[in-house]
């Protein structure tokens, strides 16, 4: 793994801890840009770039946390063919990928696949960018800056549940909310929020709760107009903040 890391551009160290036990650390390029000067105009130059950097991350991640690497895709229509026959638990998602958008790729494949849970690695941080990630269903977002450790504990939060928006792109998600307009919540609506917090997608609370998306989406509309928030991305941390014991 030394020597592969050496070739991407990174170093290996391993380090004995005075407790005992081994630390092994791994830096990769990742804030490096992706595409330097001469080739942010060579479609071919940024797959070969865009290829040695999912190797990169995939050598590292291996084995790491108990995580099991399934595929690994160029673009989004390859990963969705082949998350059909070889599903994953956590999908890291690029946005600015060749064809179909990182965020369609996402809400199609929440469709066909409502459990699994997508984690976006991507260098767009501006606040739409985010704002559609999750509103597309994303359970995370983290900027490529993010470190292997970052990224590993991104992993394994989404799929515990958890939203994770990493420090950089947390912001776009912040607003000046006052809080809700309205504290009274029907028990289908207090359901859809408890689910809401988890970070569910649509089609994973009409499962849950045994309704139509359609109801959901009705569902949704009205909580965002008591919440007093515009998108997902706020919604989830509104319930949190009003289901907060």
């Amino acid at each position: 793994m030394r020597e592969r890391s050496a070739e991407l551009g990174g170093r290996l160290s391993v380090t004995e801890q005075n407790g005992g036990g081994t630390l092994v650390s791994a830096r990769l390029p990742l804030s490096s840009p992706w595409e330097p000067p001469n080739d942010r105009h060579d479609p071919g130059s940024r797959r070969r770039r865009s290829h040695r950097i999912r190797e990169g991350i995939e050598a590292v991640l291996t084995g790491r946390g108990g995580v099991r690497i399934v595929g690994s895709y160029g673009t989004a229509e390859a990963a969705l063919a082949g998350l059909v026959t070889d599903p994953a638990d956590v999908v890291l998602m690029d946005l600015g990928l060749p064809g179909l958008s990182g965020i369609e790729a996402t809400r199609r494949l929440l469709v066909t696949a409502p459990t699994t849970r997508v984690l976006v690695l991507s260098m767009l941080d501006d606040t739409m960018s985010v704002r559609d990630a999750i509103d597309s269903g994303a359970a995370g977002y983290l900027a490529k800056t993010a470190g292997l450790d970052e990224i590993l504990r991104g992993i394994h939060a989404v799929h515990n549940g958890q939203l994770l928006l990493g420090a950089p792109v947390a912001r776009h998600l912040t607003g000046n909310r006052t809080g809700p307009v309205d504290d009274g919540y029907a028990p289908r609506e207090r359901q859809v929020l408890a689910l809401l917090a988890e970070a569910a997608t649509t089609g994973q609370i009409a499962e849950r709760l045994g309704i139509a998306q359609k109801t959901v989406r009705n569902l949704l509309s009205t909580l965002y107009l008591k919440l007093d928030v515009e998108d997902r991305g706020q919604a989830v941390l509104a319930a949190r903040r009003l289901l907060k014991p």
